[in-house]
């Protein structure tokens, strides 16, 4: 298949994030009793794993490893990836030391759902990133996780507790050094 296209990797299937890391990033064990349904009753029917190196790996410890346990044991809860993306048509303005783009959406899932990680992921220019939770009932900021883009892009736990129910508004704001760019940085 084309990685470009990752979208179609599987004949007519949708692309579906399930695990990320970067940057020296350690792995990531769910929770007890959680788990990622994948087959039968899923909409992720194929684990396709796509690994993408910067440069070509020249140790042996730059090869990447993943375990993955499989069992036919319904899992109480199903985990899953809330994915945000920002996106500015005209590019970051130069030679600024704190650009920020902010994204939010209104949470509409059936379910409550419980935040155990927060990762970061903006590319070189990324210098701090937060992400919240707004409550509908309250209009309360209650953040989710914080962290340097530059650090290990891990799934850093997030502080337990914390509830995201439907019409909860999801916010993030990514700010990005560009003091060494001479011009418009496009990505």
């Amino acid at each position: 298949w084309n990685c470009i296209t990752v979208y179609k990797v599987c004949d007519d299937s949708i692309f579906t994030t399930l695990f990320a890391w970067a940057l020296q990033a350690e792995g990531l064990t769910l929770p007890k009793d959680v788990g990622i349904k994948v087959g039968e009753g899923s909409a992720v029917q194929y684990i396709v794993m796509q690994i993408h190196f910067q440069s070509t790996p020249t140790r042996e410890e730059d090869y990447p490893a993943l375990d993955i346990s499989i069992t036919n044991t319904k899992q109480p809860f199903i985990a899953g990836i809330y994915l945000f993306g920002g996106y500015l048509r005209d590019g970051l303005e130069p030679k600024q030391e704190a650009v920020s783009i902010d994204v939010a959406c209104k949470f509409d899932g059936p379910n409550t759902i419980h935040p155990f990680a927060f990762r970061t992921h903006t590319h070189s220019f990324g210098s701090a990133m937060y992400g919240y939770v707004i409550k509908a009932d309250t209009g309360e900021w209650q953040l989710i996780g914080q962290r340097n883009p530059q650090d290990p892009q891990a799934f850093y736990p997030t502080e337990e507790g914390l509830d995201i129910v439907p019409g909860d508004m999801l916010a993030v704001r990514a700010y990005y050094n560009t003091l060494s760019q001479p011009d418009r940085v496009m990505f």
